[in-house]
C-alpha cells in the first residue's frame, strides 16, 4: 500500500483473480499512467485511492474487468469536515473543501465478458469528472454500478456524500448489459449542487433483460442537461429519477441556473428543467421527477409552467413532497 502525496502507476497483472492494490497519499495525490488489475479466467481486482487532500487523474487508465466478473475500484479524497475520522496513517486533516478532479482521457474500466460488471466509485467533497473521461462497468451478465458523489438519494451510510458535483459533456458512463442482464445502477448525487451535461447508459441485454437505474439528483440545486439511456430491447425499459430541492419545468427556462464562480458553487435553491429536455429524456427511459422530504435549501416544490406531451410509450411521474403545482 503505497504511502506518498504525489503518485505515478504502471501496469500491473494477476491471474486468475486479480489482487488488489491500495494508494494512501497524506496530502494531495496526482496520477498519471495506468494500474491494470485485469484477470482473464477470474474475478477483476479491486483499486483503492485515498487522500487526505485532493485527487488528480491525469489521462489515467485503471482496469479491474474480470472475465467473470468486474471488480471494484473506490476514488475516495478529502476529509469531509472537521468531526469526520481520519482513515488510519492520515497524520492530520486538511482544510475543506477537497476535490477529486479525473480529466484527460482518463478511464475507469471494471467490466466483464462473461459476467455482471463491477463497481466504481468517485468520493469527495468536490467531484468533477472532466473532459474525454470515461467509466466502463458493462457485463455480459448485467452492468454493474457507478456511485459519483454519493449513493442512492444520499442516504447510503456506506457512501460519503459529496458538496458538489461536475459532470462535463464529454464525460460517458456506461453500466449496459451486453448479453442477457439487466442494466445496471449510476448515482449522481451531491448535497449541495450538481451539474450534469455527459452521457450515461445503463440499457438491458440484447438478448433479454430489463433497463437499468439511474439517478442525477442534489439536496440543493440540479442542473441537468444530459443524456441518459436506459432502454431494453426484450424487457421493460429502465427509469431515470431526478431529485432537487425544487424544481421548475417550462419551455421558456434553460435547464441551469449557475451563478457561482465556479461550477461547484451553486446560485440558489431552485433548480430549472427544459421542456425539450425533458421530452429528450422521455424517448429512453421512464421518468421519475421528484422533490425529497429532506430538501435542505429549498421547499419541496414543483412547478409545471407549461402544457407539454410526448410521444414515446414511457411514463413520467411528479412526485412533489410540498406543492405540485399545473399551471
Amino acid at each position: 500500500a503505497p504511502d506518498a502525496a504525489s503518485v505515478q502507476s504502471t501496469g500491473i497483472n494477476v491471474s486468475p483473480n486479480a489482487g488488489a492494490v491500495t494508494i494512501n497519499a497524506e496530502k494531495s495525490a496526482t496520477l498519471s499512467g495506468q494500474i491494470n488489475l485485469t484477470a482473464s479466467e477470474g474475478l477483476g481486482g479491486a483499486v483503492e485511492i485515498n487522500s487526505a487532500g485532493n485527487i488528480s487523474l491525469d489521462s489515467v487508465a485503471i482496469n479491474t474487468s474480470g472475465s467473470e466478473a468486474g471488480g471494484t475500484i473506490l476514488i475516495s479524497g478529502g476529509a469531509r469536515d472537521q468531526n469526520e475520522p481520519v482513515a488510519p496513517g492520515f497524520p492530520s486533516k486538511p482544510s475543506a473543501p477537497d476535490s477529486v478532479l479525473l480529466f484527460g482521457n482518463t478511464v475507469l474500466s471494471s467490466s466483464s465478458r462473461r459476467g455482471k460488471g463491477g463497481t466504481v466509485e468517485v468520493l469527495g467533497n468536490q467531484v468533477g469528472l472532466l473532459d474525454n473521461t470515461f467509466i466502463n462497468v458493462s457485463g455480459q451478465l448485467g452492468g454493474g454500478t457507478v456511485l459519483i458523489g454519493g449513493g442512492f438519494q444520499g442516504k447510503d451510510p456506506a457512501v460519503r456524500n459529496a458538496d458538489a458535483v461536475y459532470v462535463g459533456k464529454d464525460v460517458d458512463i456506461n453500466a449496459d448489459a451486453l448479453g442477457n442482464g439487466a442494466g445496471g445502477k449510476v448515482v449522481i448525487w451531491s448535497d449541495a449542487v450538481t451539474t450534469y451535461l455527459g452521457d450515461i447508459s445503463a440499457q438491458g441485454g440484447a438478448s433479454g433483460g430489463d433497463g437499468g437505474f439511474v439517478e442525477v439528483s442534489s439536496h440543493g440545486q440540479l442542473n441537468y442537461l444530459g443524456q441518459v439511456n436506459t432502454k431494453a430491447a426484450l424487457g421493460h425499459v429502465g427509469t431515470l429519477l431526478l431529485d432537487p430541492a425544487d424544481l421548475i419545468i417550462s419551455s421558456s427556462n434553460s435547464d441551469t441556473n449557475i451563478s457561482g464562480a465556479t461550477p461547484f458553487t451553486p446560485s440558489d435553491a431552485t433548480s430549472y428543467l427544459s421542456v425539450s429536455t425533458l421530452q429528450n429524456a422521455l424517448a429512453n427511459s421512464d421518468v421519475v421527477v421528484q422533490t425529497g422530504a429532506d430538501s435542505g435549501s429549498g421547499t419541496g416544490n414543483i412547478t409545471v409552467a407549461n402544457t407539454f406531451s410526448w410521444v414515446n410509450p414511457f411514463s413520467l411521474t411528479l412526485k412533489a413532497y410540498n406543492h405540485l403545482n399545473l399551471n
